[in-house]
């Protein structure tokens, strides 16, 4: 459990369950945190992003690592852009295919949460 607005009131450590940030969620939870569209969460949602990148590009990721692990983070404030797929020039396409496949499976919050699967960790290792 994450100290979201929904827990905090029932621990009893607010009088309120909704979002700080913005108006429109009378009752925070994990699932809101990442989509909230107040725009201190959106730019916090960017300087993370940012962040990630730079962090992928000094320890040399695969760029089809992380070009599919972007299109992947959009999906998680826009969920309706569905699961994005293996780009047509990647070295190893089957590889990240399977990985890519057992990822959606677990779904992009649990990406969020470091419970990408063994597949797409060590699809990152290849030369």
């Amino acid at each position: 459990m994450t100290g979201v607005g929904k827990f905090l009131a029932i621990w009893n450590r607010s009088a309120k369950s909704s979002c700080p940030r913005c108006s429109s969620c009378p009752v925070e939870d994990h699932l809101h945190v990442p989509r909230c569209s107040a725009p201190t969460a959106a730019a916090e949602w960017s300087k993370s992003h940012l962040a990630l990148q730079t962090w992928m590009q000094t320890w040399q990721t695969a760029p089809e690592i992380e070009a599919f692990l972007f299109e992947y983070l959009k999906t998680v404030r826009q969920p309706s852009l569905g699961v994005p797929t293996v780009r047509a020039w990647s070295r190893h396409p089957h590889l990240f295919q399977n990985a890519i496949s057992s990822q959606a499976m677990l779904g992009a919050l649990y990406l969020l949460q470091i419970k990408c699967n063994n597949r797409l960790y060590k699809s990152s290792k290849l030369p």
